[in-house]
């Protein structure tokens, strides 16, 4: 089997042709279709814990267990009623726990729905606003400054584009990209100037890019 020359090494047009895309863009069946075979263009996310796992959690902890095995003990001494007080006060610590914990996992969950960002796609040759979760491979991506980079995406046109890479390299900068392919053999770890990764930021220009893998 042969195997895919990596799309920074290709031509815009070369990627567009890999991808069956057009520079008008996916039309909005196709999209869907993608879309519902690509599944939508986010990271995994894990199962939020559910009551009864939190409420167990609570126990997880030294001292409870210090306390659990003391009220056992005072229990089949026969003093009852402390062994009962202590147990009261194990419930009623495990309880506000949960509530707590549950209030903050809501909270956590309410906010990563609040910022969800949007990305600029071309669709049928008309610009349209999605959630970035459902951009597909294939999608020509508008960019433009202060715009977060919603996927691993070739430039297939650029002015005066650079990318904020400042949280993954630490550069203040911004790292200019262009839309010539680069075919030199390059080592783990080394800049693909003429690609966007997800999760960036446009620090200044407008761009075109073609989305060629998802987040997820």
């Amino acid at each position: 089997m042969t195997q895919q020359a990596p799309f920074y090494t290709q031509t815009a047009t070369e990627v567009l042709a890999a991808l069956h895309s057009h520079e008008r863009g996916l039309t909005k069946e196709e999209a869907e279709r993608r879309l519902r075979e690509y599944g939508p263009n986010k990271l995994p996310e894990g199962k939020a814990d559910s009551v009864p796992v939190i409420f167990l959690r609570q126990f997880q902890s030294p001292l409870i267990y210090i306390l659990l095995a003391a009220a056992a003990v005072i229990f089949a001494i026969g003093e009852t009623v402390d062994s009962l007080i202590i147990f009261a006060v194990l419930l009623f610590n495990a309880a506000v726990g949960t509530i707590q914990e549950g209030k903050a996992q809501n909270t956590l969950l309410a906010l990563k729905k609040f910022v969800e960002t949007k990305a600029t796609v071309l669709r049928g040759g008309n610009e349209l606003i999605v959630a970035d979760s459902e951009t597909v491979p294939g999608d020509i991506i508008i960019l433009q400054e202060g715009e977060k980079v919603p996927a691993d995406a070739r430039v297939i046109a650029a002015t005066n584009l650079k990318i904020d890479e400042a949280a993954l390299t630490g550069e203040s900068g911004g790292s200019a990209r262009g839309k010539r392919a680069h075919h030199c053999r390059q080592r783990n770890g080394a800049r693909r100037h003429h690609t966007s990764s997800g999760g960036r930021e446009s620090s200044g220009g407008r761009a075109s890019h073609c989305g060629y893998e998802s987040q997820n």
